[in-house]
């Protein structure tokens, strides 16, 4: 299909994916992720010839005249690049500007390098995951396939074939902000305990609480336990739902599980909560961006206590959430609206983890637990001899 691209029009360092998965949920959050509105959602191309780009749908001022003539422009792959990003202050280490997160997470596979790119271990039809913090990044279409045009290919993390491209993709977006959670309180927890004596330091135990709101997010107990196996740790996971506390209580009998119902009076919450944790705890882990949520874990939390939120969260339920924290003497540490947090060698370091099985997210398990065990083949030989008996049985009645 990419035969007939032209690689000079691909950034020189840069590279053309294939998306084969996405973060819906960035997506989702996202809607300027897509073409422009003046423009068809996906135009068809018959090659992939030389790449337009879209300016408000308009041609781009300054291109020679046969690359606007109507008669040609089926044969382009069109290009719906977020213009605004391409920031010279983005760094490969992350980036506060707004604009980076206007299109969702993808992984996929290599069709094309740059001319110049360092391609080191990479090779045409890898299987790799795009970090957020890319400057410039657009999205093509071709015969309703997705492409995404990476402008350098340090941006790309291959995917090993342990990992599935649909959680690669997810740990590139929500995953990182978890993991950067994780590391910030890894070092919280180091100042915390720094600051009292060696007397007071070996018998002090931390305590953690998780809250989320769905099982991707839970992951967040495995990586705390992961990362803060050195200190003296009781954590707890309050969930809002109970998709995925099976595999907890099955496989991390000593994290404490605690069922946040909606229908339960917030009060009941907070005291079983309390009882569960021995006390209140040192830190918190919001992996949601709801407020009535934080809000109740404010009250779970010691004087001076942190939470670390890993959404981002609306900036009128930020403020009260801000107000709230400082009447009850707590400290909120929030993830700034449209940020990349994480680096891409955290990504590696994270995908690593998950092809070592040392994080398992636990909807991934039961998915694999689902799987029939048989091949397809196998499956249709055992309709047909079924089939046949019940029609043998038939016979003889």
């Amino acid at each position: 299909m990419v035969d007939s691209l032209h690689t000079s029009e691909i950034p020189v360092r840069g590279a053309l994916i294939k998306v084969l998965q996405c973060d819906k949920t960035k997506k989702k959050a996202t809607p300027s992720s897509g073409p422009p509105p003046s423009m068809p959602p996906r135009q068809r191309a018959s090659t992939l010839g030389v790449i337009t780009e879209i300016l408000d749908g308009s041609p781009k001022q300054g291109l020679p005249p046969s690359t606007s003539s109507g008669g040609s422009r089926n044969n382009r792959l069109n290009r719906s690049r977020n213009l605004s990003a391409s920031s010279s202050n983005s760094s490969f280490h992350g980036s506060d500007s707004k604009n980076l997160s206007a299109l969702p997470v993808v992984a996929g596979q290599i069709k094309a390098f740059g001319d110049k790119a360092d391609r080191g271990q990479l090779r045409i039809e890898d299987r790799v995951v795009v970090h957020p913090s890319d400057p410039s990044p657009s999205t093509s279409y071709l015969r309703d396939t997705e492409f995404r045009v990476v402008s350098d290919v340090s941006y790309l993390v291959p995917i090993s074939t342990h990992v599935p491209m649909k959680l690669a993709a997810l740990m590139a977006g929500r995953g990182l902000s978890i993991f950067d959670a994780v590391l910030q309180t890894k070092l919280h927890v180091q100042q915390l305990l720094d600051s009292q004596t060696n007397m007071d330091r070996e018998d002090t135990v931390v305590k953690i609480l998780v809250i989320c709101n769905d099982e991707f997010s839970m992951m967040a107990v495995q990586l705390i336990v992961h990362f803060l196996k050195e200190f003296k740790i009781l954590v707890a996971l309050a969930a809002l739902k109970d998709e995925g506390l099976m595999w907890y209580k099955k496989n991390m009998p000593s994290v404490k599980l605690i069922q946040w119902n909606s229908d339960a009076y917030d009060q009941d919450l907070v005291e079983r909560t309390s009882d569960d944790c021995q006390g209140k705890v040192d830190v918190v882990m919001g992996c949601l961006g709801l407020g009535a949520p934080l809000q109740r874990s404010f009250k779970c939390l010691k004087k001076g206590g942190t939470a670390f939120v890993t959404e981002e969260i609306n900036e009128k339920v930020l403020k009260s959430l801000q107000k709230l924290a400082d009447q009850n003497n707590v400290k909120i540490v929030e993830k700034p609206t449209g940020s990349i947090v994480g680096t891409v060698d955290d990504l590696k370091n994270l995908l690593n983890l998950v092809a070592e099985k040392q994080i398992q997210p636990a909807f991934l398990q039961e998915e694999q637990n689902l799987q029939p065990s048989m091949n397809p083949v196998e499956m249709r030989r055992k309709a047909r001899s079924l089939s046949s008996r019940a029609t043998t049985a038939s016979v003889q009645e």
